[in-house]
C-alpha cells in the first residue's frame, strides 16, 4: 500500500481506514528557490497512533520546518479528530510538555521530543505558556527535525551492518549534535564493530558521563550497556583489569591524559 498505510502492524486495525486523511498540495522549490513544482501529499492518522508524532513527522519528512506549520497542522488534526469522535484527554499540561520535550532531547530520543513539543504547541493551554517555554516548544520542534534528518543516514548505515560507511559519516557530524547517549551507544557499537576498539571505549565512556544523572543503572539502559560494551572493549585493548570498573572512571583519567599531553 502507500506509505504510512502498513505502520502500526501489517494487516489489521492501523492498515484499515486511517482516523484522518488530509491532502495537502505542497510546493517544491529547486535549490535556488526556482521552479514551484506541486505535489499532493497525504497527512494519516491511523486508529492507535500518536497524532502529534504523526504530525512531527509528517512535517520533518516533507521538509515543513516551521513552528508554525507544526501548530497549524496539529490544529487540524485535532479537530478533524475530534468531529471524528476521537478526541483524546490531554492529561498532561503544555509546560510539562515542554519540559518533556527537553529531557527527551537531551537523551537523543529526538522523534519523541519533536513530538512532545509539537503536542505543547496546539495544546489547548499553550497559551498559558510562558514566553521562554514557548520558544523553547517552537526552537526544539524545528531544531528536533533537523537533528533527526541529519542522523537518518547513520542510522540507516546502521541498520544494514554498513559499520565503516556509519562512523564515516558520523565523524562529518559535529561532537555537540551527536552527543545524546543513544547516538553514543551506536557510535560505541560502530566502533566496535570495525575494531577501533580505544574509540568504542570512549564512546561508551561518554555515554555513562551524559547519563549519569537521568539513566538508572537497569538492564537495558544506555548506561548498563555502555559498561557492557566499553568493559568488551577494555577487554580487546588488552587490559582486562580495567574491565569490570565503572567507565566513568576511565573516562576521567582519559580526559587526565588528553590535558597532560595537551601541556
Amino acid at each position: 500500500g502507500e506509505e504510512g498505510e502498513g505502520e502500526g502492524g501489517e494487516g489489521g486495525e492501523a492498515a484499515a481506514e486511517p482516523l484522518v486523511e488530509m491532502p495537502l498540495t505542497l510546493t517544491r522549490r529547486g535549490e535556488g528557490g526556482e521552479g514551484g513544482e506541486q505535489e499532493v501529499v497525504t497527512l494519516r492518522v491511523h486508529k492507535g497512533q500518536d497524532a502529534s508524532e504523526q504530525v512531527f513527522a509528517f512535517c520533518a519528512a516533507n521538509g515543513l520546518h516551521s513552528a508554525d506549520e507544526v501548530s497549524k497542522l496539529g490544529g487540524l488534526v485535532s479537530g478533524r479528530l475530534e468531529e471524528a469522535g476521537h478526541a483524546r484527554e490531554e492529561a498532561t499540561s503544555a509546560a510539562a510538555l515542554v519540559a518533556r520535550g527537553a529531557r527527551q532531547r537531551r537523551e537523543g530520543d529526538y522523534s519523541a521530543a519533536g513530538a512532545a513539543f509539537a503536542r505543547a504547541l496546539h495544546h489547548a493551554g499553550a497559551g498559558e505558556l510562558s514566553e521562554e517555554q514557548l520558544s523553547a516548544a517552537k526552537s526544539g520542534v524545528v531544531e528536533m527535525m533537523r537533528a533527526e534528518r541529519r542522523t537518518v543516514p547513520f542510522l540507516e548505515a546502521m541498520a544494514r551492518g554498513a559499520w565503516e560507511e556509519a562512523v564515516a559519516f558520523l565523524e562529518t557530524v559535529p561532537r555537540e549534535e551527536r552527543s545524546a547517549p543513544r547516538l553514543q551507544l551506536l557510535e560505541a557499537r560502530a566502533y566496535q564493530k570495525i575494531g577501533r576498539w580505544g574509540s568504542a571505549q570512549r564512546a561508551a565512556a561518554r555515554v555513562v558521563e551524559a547519563s549519569a544523572t537521568h539513566s538508572s543503572w537497569e538492564r537495558g539502559q544506555p548506561r548498563m550497556l555502555a559498561v557492557a560494551l566499553g568493559s568488551a572493549a577494555a577487554l580487546e585493548l588488552g587490559d582486562g583489569k580495567k574491565a569490570p570498573s565503572s567507565e566513568r572512571a576511565e573516562s576521567s583519567r582519559e580526559q587526565q591524559r588528553a590535558a597532560e599531553s595537551s601541556r
